[in-house]
């Protein structure tokens, strides 16, 4: 943080001690997420809590360094944050985070859909906002590369196909 006289100081030290990489720094609904490499537990998402610590907010894959890119398409939707991620067992998949009550309330994170089931990736991304719905371009083994929706509901996503 800076001062009025502009003497800055660092925020956080997310890799306690260690060399951290930041890889992305995205405000989405109201909330600073950092993507970041921590010598710990690999590249991971935290967050600016309301008191301005950053938090981790969800190791995608625990027990094991997660690798580069692991969050990508950020997206605040009815009421969670969405974005793209790989937990080292279901490939590249769609993801969504429920918003904590408070800052000392851990983040509940869970995968949207398998849309293509086991290790294989969907890699979804271009998440887009539209007409209060989710779009978004998702790779399947039967439809190949699509144009996907998301329920407002959050709890499946359709194919558009015509």
């Amino acid at each position: 943080m800076c001062n009025a006289q502009m003497e800055c100081s660092i925020l956080a030290d997310i890799a306690s001690g260690g060399a951290a990489s930041i890889i992305s720094i995205t405000p989405v609904g109201g909330v600073l997420y950092i993507t970041a490499v921590n010598n710990t537990i690999g590249t991971e998402l935290f967050y600016l809590d309301a008191r301005g610590k950053v938090q981790l907010m969800a190791d995608m894959n625990p027990g094991r360094p997660s690798g580069s890119g692991t969050f990508q398409d950020l997206t605040f939707f009815a009421g969670k944050l969405y974005f793209s991620a790989d937990d080292g067992t279901h490939g590249r998949e769609m993801w969504s985070c429920e918003q904590p009550a408070s800052s000392d309330d851990q983040h509940t994170c869970e995968m949207v859909q398998d849309l293509q089931p086991g290790a294989a990736h969907s890699s979804p991304g271009e998440f887009t906002l539209y007409n209060d719905k989710l779009y978004f371009r998702a790779i399947n083994a039967t439809l190949g590369d699509e144009l996907w929706e998301l329920d407002p509901r959050g709890t499946r996503s359709t194919d558009l196909r015509g």
